[in-house]
């Protein structure tokens, strides 16, 4: 038992070193946006999740908050209609990740949604976005494209 313990607590240290390197590795810091949004005229493509409440919140989220072009697509970005890197150069991505039910009685925590907003700069190839975020995923997501928006508007002169 103990040795089972052990090898547990040492392939969890490791996984988590991985996973620190690797993200400090592709991401800009939390809630960061694209420095260079708005500098020229461009649309961010959208992609669509299997989650149909997502996909039908991003056109009113981005309708009502981003004033740019956006376009919400469930093709594969790198599709031959999107090859322009100059046009799309943004991507915008939601990550969908269930979360099983913890714990027992009083201190239960039911199955849940997380939310991750991410947007790809497909020139720079470095990736920009929020923590997780889970109940309130809608509110989080209005306060992302807001970001997106104001760099947006101050990179245009607006």
């Amino acid at each position: 038992m103990k040795q089972f313990l052990f090898r547990t607590m040492v392939c969890s240290i490791v996984l988590l070193t991985i996973g620190f390197s690797a993200k400090s590795q592709v991401f800009s810091p939390v809630g960061s946006v694209p420095p260079e949004l708005g500098k020229e005229p461009t649309t961010i493509l959208i992609i669509e999740t299997e989650r149909e409440a997502v996909n039908k919140a991003f056109d009113d989220v981005f309708s009502k908050n981003y004033k740019g072009n956006f376009e919400i697509t469930s093709d594969n970005y790198a599709a031959k209609k999107y090859s322009d890197t100059k046009k799309y150069r943004y991507v915008f991505q939601t990550i969908v990740t269930f979360v099983n039910a913890k714990g027992f009685g009083d201190s239960r925590q039911p199955a849940t949604y997380e939310y991750s907003y991410r947007i790809l700069d497909r020139v720079t190839n470095k990736m920009y976005g929020e923590e997780w975020s889970t109940d309130a995923w809608k509110n989080y997501l209005k306060k992302y494209v807001k970001k997106l928006e104001d760099m947006r508007k101050t990179n245009a002169g607006e």
